[in-house]
């Protein structure tokens, strides 16, 4: 069994956390440069989220009105599925590539 999946989860659920901490430094205050440079490295995170939003606000998972983000039980959901998702196409694709 290659460890292939598991890092590429673990690596998602780091990226996804990371990106939760990123906002909670743009509360505390960082400079407007890095500011700019965490913004671009988060985008993603950001985007696959709001993907959810419509969902989410169904289940009262998300909160805001001009930019909704998840609550905790939204982000929880949402990096778990993204953690599963890493996790099965890399292992769709290690078995692929094993042939």
């Amino acid at each position: 069994m290659s460890k292939a999946p598991w890092i590429a989860a673990a690596v998602t659920t780091g990226y996804f956390v990371a990106t939760a901490g990123v906002f909670w430094l743009f509360n505390v205050g960082v400079p407007r440069w890095l500011e700019q440079v965490l913004s671009l490295l988060v985008a993603p995170a950001v985007l696959l989220m709001g993907l959810w939003d419509p969902l989410l606000k169904r289940l009262g998972w998300s909160k805001g009105e001009w930019f909704a983000v998840p609550s905790a039980a939204g982000f929880v959901a949402l990096t778990l599925f993204y953690a599963l998702l890493a996790f099965g196409i890399t292992e769709l694709l290690v078995r692929l590539l094993r042939r």
